[in-house]
């Protein structure tokens, strides 16, 4: 989702219709309906074993291949392998936080 992980703030979703986001909380338009949510990705993945009870490399498949898949990308993200996009996070192995963030091999600052 656009925005997701900012501080909230207001933004046009599409031309002409206005939403806000917030952290922990649904992006909502200026009416409050839904459209969408401003989790971050890493917030999706300790979500996952909070309510799931699976593990993490069930949570790592969950949050990267399954979704590769249903973009139908695969062969090009959600797994490291030879001849993927090397992006990738690196967790702090008790908190889950983001320590580093890596773009095409590249520790991103």
């Amino acid at each position: 989702m656009k925005y997701a992980g900012t501080p909230g703030m207001a933004f046009e979703f599409y031309p002409g219709y206005r939403v806000m986001s917030a952290p922990g909380k649904a992006v909502r338009d200026e009416n409050g309906g839904l459209c969408g949510s401003s989790l971050t990705s890493d917030e999706a993945m300790r979500n996952y074993l909070v309510y799931s009870g699976q593990d993490l490399v069930r949570m790592a498949q969950a949050t990267s291949l399954v979704p590769a898949r249903v973009l139908g990308m695969e062969a090009e993200i959600g797994s490291i392998a030879a001849g993927k996009r090397a992006d990738f996070i690196l967790l702090d192995r008790s908190t889950l936080q983001v320590k580093a963030t890596y773009v095409d091999g590249t520790l991103s600052s």
